[in-house]
């Protein structure tokens, strides 16, 4: 049995998700002067213990919140804390340990050794825990000198950075002694000129990056840094196989009503269909111009996708490496994977109306609610993950968040310590403390996939699904198994999205599956929910996030508690495209930016099918109105533009773009304080152009004429 030496209750891990994702970074603090040189100052959160059985061996398991555990096959899992931190842009960075303070404990048993990343498609009740060579060597692991730790550098867009790894327990096998730190403070200071992957790029930072930068870096604000003054909304290219560029046309004029400069070309117009071709002219296109944003148009037979470093799969992704020889994505990427004209114009029909023409009043209820559909494997089970994050969604602003979970284990009357869930609810259990128990057994084992859901509690399920996707859900969030053409947990498959009855009610879905987003010669779960429908009877998702390989246990857990509870929730970033990276590099930050490491393996795996661009709606559209004057200025005029709420004070940031009708030319600026934006555009007095106004969770104003 598990013997908790410590206990919290599953209310409480509610509360505390909310600022779960991020926490470890509130542990670690990052001064930097002029010189970029970097204080690192850690002080670690208290160290738990938990002593339990398994593969007929006594182990001590170390928890402390907030914190990750290292993955390393056969070595003690110990915890760790990540951040990010921003270096000078072409110098050589070293790490030095200033000083540190720790007390040494005795343990009974020794400290439990990882399990390495365990794929979804493995049982992890069948993967023996197996101590490796470490546990022969008398000598602290880590290292004193590895206590803290940087990795090689790399370029994120505009910025130079270091993932920095702090271990704040050392361990000795053989003494079975653990020394854990109270205090850690290391330097980050330069050796002459050089390094890995100096950054000769742009120096401004690219405004419609800045809230992905505020979270990936530890030290983003103490850093003087000058912003872009121009592409304030970003820039967009959309690549098209050439029979469906008149399609996608649609939504290059869109996406410029909405003041995102857009190039649009076809496959032929870059090279050719190959993946050697829109690798070089994307690369080409961010060396001269920049841009934020890439939305691939076509089935993978006619846009290929490229192969990923981690594990050589077919990888959309790896387009977007394109500032340094490192694996930080450096542009959003999505697809718009259809095969003919008809369906492309069809998603990209869901995708303008679910921006341009939003619900409204009663009918926007369902914008406040979501789904969550979960397994009962894993450790804990992932359907105690999903209600994490659905109970954090409801103490946010959601109203209802409906749940399809997999039939819990019982243990005759309930789980351990009180608990409803075998095993689940002790302490750092995840996303409340992130660093919980990912591998440590439950009792009983989690159930197989056989045992566990008969048919009658699947079509139950599915039952479910249908009815909350049918009434509208804003967001799905799904972890289990899966596979090319389903989710395993309900058996909803390819074949049910067609049958969905649910409009213009659009989920944003996030899937934790292996495969789903298997698309290269075949057509995949993920396209379903996309194609699904006709123009006269729409139906499916607006965007889902989901795998082309098999996906481990936990490390996507992370990513999409980061995404939930701490983009969505926190409103830090609306747009899908950014949500959905930002979830990426927080898993490149806990996982690592090494080639070979969980961290890569997810950025190459995971696909965005549908705009990336997209708004995410999670809130009741909020009415606007304008009060609009013209200037004419020599060479050109201006729009003065004041952006006003349903009650008459002054919107913010919403995006006022100008232009002419047949957007030769197009001017965006984002409202002040005031609600007022000044847009100039290249027009003579007495000439006519129109006006948009967009903006996360407003009510838009769409092709209103202004003459000047």
């Amino acid at each position: 049995m598990i013997k908790f030496l410590h206990r919290i209750s599953l209310l409480t891990i509610c509360v505390l998700m909310l600022a779960a994702v991020t926490a470890a970074n509130a542990q670690i603090r990052v001064d930097t002067d002029r010189s970029m040189q970097a204080d690192i100052h850690v002080r670690p959160p208290k160290l738990n213990q938990v002593e339990f059985s398994a593969s007929d061996q006594d182990f001590t398991g170390l928890y402390m919140e907030n914190a990750d555990l290292m993955l390393e096959r056969g070595k003690p899992a110990l915890p760790m804390l990540t951040g990010m931190v921003m270096i000078a842009r072409d110098q050589k960075p070293v790490l030095e340990i200033i000083n540190s303070k720790y007390t040494e404990i005795s343990l009974k048993q020794p400290v439990v050794p990882s399990r390495g990343a365990i794929l979804r498609n493995v049982d992890p009740a069948t993967v023996p825990f197996e101590k490796g060579a470490i546990y022969n060597k008398n000598a602290w692991f880590p290292a004193d000198k590895d206590i803290v730790s940087i990795s090689q550098p790399f370029i994120f867009r505009e910025a130079r950075g270091v993932r920095v790894n702090v271990t704040p327990v050392q361990y000795n096998p053989v003494t079975n002694k653990l020394r854990v730190y109270s205090a850690i403070h290391a330097k980050v200071r330069y050796e002459g000129t050089g390094g890995a992957n100096v950054n000769r790029g742009r120096s401004e930072f690219s405004r419609a990056f800045v809230p992905i930068y505020q979270k990936a870096f530890l030290n983003y604000a103490s850093i003087p840094h000058r912003l872009s003054s121009v592409d304030e909304n970003g820039r967009l290219i959309i690549i098209a196989a050439d029979p469906l560029k008149a399609a996608a046309k649609a939504l290059a004029e869109w996406k410029q009503k909405c003041g995102i400069r857009t190039l649009l070309v076809s496959a032929s117009e870059i090279g050719g269909a190959n993946a050697e071709s829109i690798k070089a002219f994307l690369q080409e296109q961010f060396d001269e111009a920049g841009f934020t944003n890439v939305i691939l148009v076509g089935d993978a037979e006619q846009i290929p996708t490229n192969k990923g470093e981690n594990e050589k799969a077919d990888s959309d992704p790896v387009y977007v490496k394109l500032a340094g020889d490192d694996h930080v994505p450096d542009a959003i990427i999505s697809r718009i994977s259809a095969a003919t004209p008809e369906k492309v114009s069809y998603q990209i029909a869901k995708i303008i109306n679910y921006e341009q023409y939003p619900s409204q009043d009663a009918d926007a209820d369902w914008y406040g609610r979501a789904l969550g559909i979960a397994s009962s494997e894993g450790n804990p089970p992932d359907f105690e993950r999903v209600e994490e994050l659905r109970q954090a969604l409801l103490a946010s602003r959601f109203s209802e968040v409906d749940s399809a979970y997999d039939p819990k284990a019982s243990s005759g009357g309930g789980g351990y310590d009180g608990y409803p869930y075998p095993g689940g609810g002790y302490p750092g259990s995840f996303p409340g403390m992130p660093g919980g128990h990912p591998h440590f057994p439950m009792q009983p084992m989690p159930f197989s996939v056989a045992a566990d859901r008969d048919s009658g509690s699947r079509s139950s399920l599915k039952d479910k699904v249908f009815t909350s996707v049918n009434r509208g859900v804003s967001l799905i969030n799904y972890m289990g198994h899966g596979s090319t053409t389903a989710w395993s947990t309900t058996d909803f498959n390819c074949a049910d999205c067609e049958k969905l009855e649910n409009g213009l009610k659009l989920p944003v879905i996030i899937s934790v599956a292996c495969v789903n987003g298997n698309f290269v010669g075949k057509d995949s779960f993920c396209e379903a929910w996309m194609n699904a429908g006709t123009i006269e009877n729409p139906r499916g998702a607006v965007a889902i996030f989901g795998s082309t390989t098999n996906q481990s246990w936990v490390p996507p857990i992370k990513v999409q508690a980061a995404i939930v509870s701490d983009f969505i929730i926190n409103d830090t970033y609306k747009t899908v495209g950014g949500l959905m990276t930002n979830g990426i590099i927080k898993g490149l930050e806990i996982y690592g930016v090494e080639p070979k490491g969980e961290g890569v393996k997810m950025m190459e795996q995971w696909h965005i099918f549908g705009d990336g661009t997209t708004m995410i709606r999670t809130r009741k559209p909020e009415k606007i109105s304008i009060e609009v004057r013209s200037e004419s200025i020599p060479g050109e005029s201006q729009a003065i533009v004041k952006v006003l709420d349903s009650k008459g004070s002054p919107v913010k940031d919403a995006r006022v773009t100008c232009y002419t009708k047949n957007l030769t030319q197009m001017s965006s600026v984002r409202s002040n304080a005031e609600g007022v934006a000044r847009v100039n555009i290249g027009v003579k007095k007495g000439a006519e152009a129109y006006l948009s106004v967009v903006g996360a969770d407003l009510l838009p104003i769409v092709d209103q004429k202004i003459r000047f």
